[in-house]
């Protein structure tokens, strides 16, 4: 991460900007008082003065934030073209401003140069910060990780530090744009705040287009042991990482013990001991009874254990708690198919909706489409999910060159058809596919 100085406050309005058009579509040329210029971009990713754009406004909630933290040094967690950290800058906060992406802080450090700006990803934040409270504000749909973003933000910040979160609100008809990944439900978000250590406070606001809710730093502890247990799960080390939990356990708090629980399931399933991830789902539905989570973890069981009928059952039963659980829909769709249900199209096309940065949900999403002539849908998701920046299997790019082939576009089906056979030789799809291709 890098940073630049902050200097000095000043009563004095942010450098006024302006716009021209530039060679690219779409982008522009921002030109500032003191002869700097730089190309920007509006879009969904990043909000821009005096640029209409598809990112939406966010002042509502730093004007709610700082009314709840008042004063000190606080976080503006991808603080994007830094219109929001001017916001906090005018009511008198000391603000560190950290965004991944190095052009738009050359951006933010012209509009707001009362705020100190730092070129970095979240993870990577410094742990001894022990900054005064932090705003996260449509950051963490966009983020690869949303929780490994989530958990560097809270390990910045002092005991007792307030952080306030807003992300657009989760629905099964939702339109996600790219790169914006992921919409949240109220449920996903406090998950995600519990596992990072926080006590959430207040929901400020639960319904679309967004949900906010506000937590403070209370248990340390927790958030680094499931940052260790995934450290070590994600090494291949189970039951170390079983290990590692442990410390989330025995808080007296049913919401952490929740997430344990879940945790702990995760990880004996992984480990193939199915009896004791069910018996840790069981305990955690009983302590948290419409949680979708632990349903749809006995149903992943049930179906492993060769029940599709009872998982389904349990799928239907999470989504009527939350509609917009992706792994619910995922089950439903994986049990209705081991029954021979035919149609398991409206559940992959939900899933996709929710999560489209899902390699596996688009490709079984553009495989439905493709068997129901849906062309158009599934050649959309599969571009949708490269624009995503997720390396495409070799299946993928079977299933992208027999669309084209539907489409009478045969010579780009050539070229997925090579790229898959380099990506996958052995790939059995690839047969009837340079069968279809040869010439005639």
């Amino acid at each position: 991460m890098t940073t630049s100085s902050p200097q000095a406050k000043s009563a004095a309005p942010p450098p006024r900007v302006h716009y021209a058009q530039a060679a690219r579509r779409g982008t522009f040329v921002a030109h500032f008082a003191d002869g700097a210029s730089l190309e920007v971009m509006p879009g969904r990713a990043r909000l821009y003065p005096g640029l209409r754009g598809d990112a939406p406004s966010m002042f509502a909630f730093y004007d709610a934030f700082a009314d709840y933290a008042r004063s000190g040094r606080v976080l503006d967690a991808g603080a994007g073209a830094g219109v929001g950290s001017a916001r906090l800058i005018a009511r008198g906060f000391n603000v560190l401003a950290v965004d991944s992406d190095a052009n738009t802080v050359a951006f933010a450090r012209q509009q707001c140069p009362q705020a100190e700006h730092a070129v970095g990803a979240l993870e990577s934040l410094p742990p001894t910060a022990a900054l005064d409270g932090a705003i996260v504000a449509d950051v963490l749909g966009h983020a690869r990780d949303p929780e490994a973003a989530l958990f560097g933000v809270a390990r910045s910040l002092r005991i007792g530090a307030p952080l306030f979160i807003a992300e657009a609100a989760a629905h099964v008809s939702q339109r996600l744009l790219v790169p914006h990944r992921r919409a949240f439900s109220v449920a996903r978000l406090r998950s995600l705040m519990v596992r990072a250590g926080l006590d959430v406070e207040a929901v400020v606001l639960d319904r679309v287009p967004f949900v906010a809710l506000i937590g403070r730093v209370d248990r340390p502890a927790v958030r680094e042991a499931f940052t260790h247990a995934y450290a070590l799960a994600s090494e291949g080390h189970i039951a170390e990482a079983l290990v590692a939990l442990e410390p989330a356990r025995g808080t007296g708090r049913a919401a952490t013990e929740v997430e344990a629980l879940l945790g702990e399931s995760e990880l004996c399933f992984a480990l193939g001991d199915g009896d004791r991830a069910a018996s840790a789902c069981f305990r955690a539905r009983e302590l948290v009874p419409n949680d979708a989570r632990p349903l749809v973890g006995i149903g992943r069981i049930a179906l492993a254990a060769g029940s599709p009928g009872e998982a389904l059952e349990l799928a239907l039963d999470a989504l009527r708690h939350d509609p917009t659980e992706t792994s619910g829909y995922v089950l439903a769709a994986l049990a209705a198919s081991e029954l021979g249900e035919s149609d398991t199209f409206t559940a992959w096309r939900a899933a996709g909706s929710l999560a489209p940065d899902d390699a596996f949900v688009v490709g079984e999403l553009t495989r439905q489409a493709l068997q129901r002539g849906n062309h158009a849908v599934a050649l959309h998701s599969l571009d949708r999910l490269e624009q995503y920046d997720t390396a495409l299997e070799a299946s993928h790019h079977v299933t992208r060159a027999w669309l084209l082939i539907a489409l009478g576009r045969r010579s780009e089906a050539a070229v997925e058809l090579r790229i898959a056979r380099a990506k996958q030789p052995t790939l059995p799809e690839l047969g009837e596919l340079e069968l279809a291709l040869a010439p005639a």
